[in-house]
């Protein structure tokens, strides 16, 4: 499987420091450290109400890992946020949400590897009171309901989600499917156990707020699943290198969508271009990197698996500001395509879209949609002051951090947005920073 190339590090130790302790390491060490100090008190036994609730802590922060990583949740999240903040504050207020909403992921790390090692330290708890107290039952799927959770966290190291994406993905979705069922019947048996009359009483399950809290974990796991359909798609190979893909129904602005050959593996998330929200339709555009992509090119699909419930990412965050730049590269137009097709009255937006052949790979489809949005609108929206298309083949490759800033000063816009690849994405932010721009990109989990 090719695999994206990844951000070089900065130039300076000091700059590499910076851009190491990002905001999602920050949360990610700040969760994990309050959590490792209540699991060093309980098993110092020093901390009552931490032996007693310790299966309930575990939980609670599995289920918080959850939820940051919930695509449902993280759209009314969005939404909630957008409808409350955009436009009004001052611009470190909004770059402060936005910088929250993008490192979000450090929550879902973080709770996670705590409510791993929360589940560690229960079983080390159960094996302390021994047989007499504990089920043995309960003892072996402690065990069990702990490696499975290793090795979910094991999975989503770095080093084997850049270089084994798929193994990633695979254990991370079936070993967390069979550790949830662990889960439950770890629940079910501990909760249900009476130590004086030693047997199982149904009755005192419900009684403990375990119960609830593993209903709600489970929820939240299988919640977005209960989207996901099989729907046709009309695939349109643009080049040797990139798709479009088309499905059934519009959408708003700033959505990306999941698809798969397989309900069950190798989901892979594209930015959704859509004329409106009742437009019938909405695009993909897809550049060959992978054994998938290639093969939706090689082979492209009649129908494709996808889940119905889109969710939001950096696009969605444009309404944030009243103006700002775009800079797209290559088939990451399908990021922000919709934004410049669905435009807000209230916030405006410059386009820079570097890429190869514009013309002869996206003429009839992405860059169409853009000219033909743009020829019905007022005058002072013309395409050409709203739009910088650079093609690589005529004009060579451009030094970004000098048209950049260009571009910022001559349309006087408060904020940069960068859609590339993940080396692409970190230069343009760097070299933003280094100029006091403010410019935000995709986070890649890592």
């Amino acid at each position: 499987m090719a695999r994206e190339k990844r951000a070089e590090a900065a130039p300076t130790v000091a700059g590499q420091i910076r851009e190491w302790m990002s905001y999602y390491r920050m949360f990610f060490i700040i969760i994990v450290s309050f959590n490792a100090v209540g699991i060093g008190f309980t098993l110092a036994h020093r901390w009552g109400q931490g032996r007693r609730s310790v299966a309930t802590y575990a939980l609670v922060n599995i289920l918080v890992a959850l939820l940051a990583r919930n695509e449902i949740f993280l759209r009314v999240l969005y939404t909630v946020l957008l409808f409350l903040f955009q436009r009004w504050p001052p611009r470190w207020f909004r770059d402060a949400i936005a910088t929250f909403l993008l490192h979000v992921g450090g929550f879902h790390s973080g709770f996670g590897i705590s409510g791993t090692l929360w589940v560690v330290t229960a079983t080390i708890e159960f094996f302390r009171q021994g047989p007499a107290l504990m089920h043995p039952a309960v003892l072996a799927f402690s065990v069990v309901a702990g490696v499975l959770l290793l090795a979910v966290c094991a999975s989503a190291m770095p080093m084997v989600r850049n270089n084994h994406h798929n193994v990633f993905e695979n254990v991370h979705r079936l070993a967390g499917w069979t550790g949830l069922a662990i889960l439950w019947i770890l629940v079910c048996l501990a909760n249900s156990w009476s130590v004086p009359e030693h047997r199982f009483i149904g009755s005192r399950i419900t009684n403990d707020p375990d119960i609830y809290l593993a209903l709600a974990v489970t929820i939240c796991i299988f919640l977005p699943w209960t989207t996901v359909r099989k729907v046709p798609v009309k695939a349109e190979v643009l080049s040797s290198s990139v798709v479009a893909l088309r499905f059934r129904d519009g959408y708003r602005s700033g959505l990306f969508g999941r698809i798969s050959r397989h309900p069950l593996k190798e989901n892979h998330a594209f930015g959704i271009a859509s004329m409106s929200p009742s437009s019938g339709e909405h695009c993909m555009y897809v550049v060959g990197q992978g054994d998938f992509t290639r093969g939706l090119i090689a082979d492209p699909p009649s129908h494709l698996w996808t889940r119905q419930y889109k969710f939001v990412g950096l696009p969605y965050m444009c309404s944030f500001y009243r103006s700002g730049l775009y800079v797209c590269t290559g088939s990451a137009i399908g990021v922000a395509l919709s934004i410049f097709l669905q435009r807000d009255p209230r916030s405006r937006w410059h386009l820079l879209w570097v890429s190869s052949n514009i013309e002869k790979t996206y003429g009839t489809t992405a860059l169409k949609d853009l000219r033909e949005s743009y020829a019905v609108d007022e005058e002072k929206a013309a395409f050409e002051h709203a739009v910088t298309i650079w093609d690589t083949r005529q004009k060579g490759r451009p030094q970004l951090m000098k048209l950049i800033p260009e571009l910022v000063e001559r349309h006087n816009v408060e904020v940069v947005f960068a859609t590339s690849n993940p080396q692409g994405t970190a230069e343009i932010v760097r070299g933003c920073a280094k100029r006091g721009i403010p410019c935000f990109g995709p986070v890649w989990d890592s």
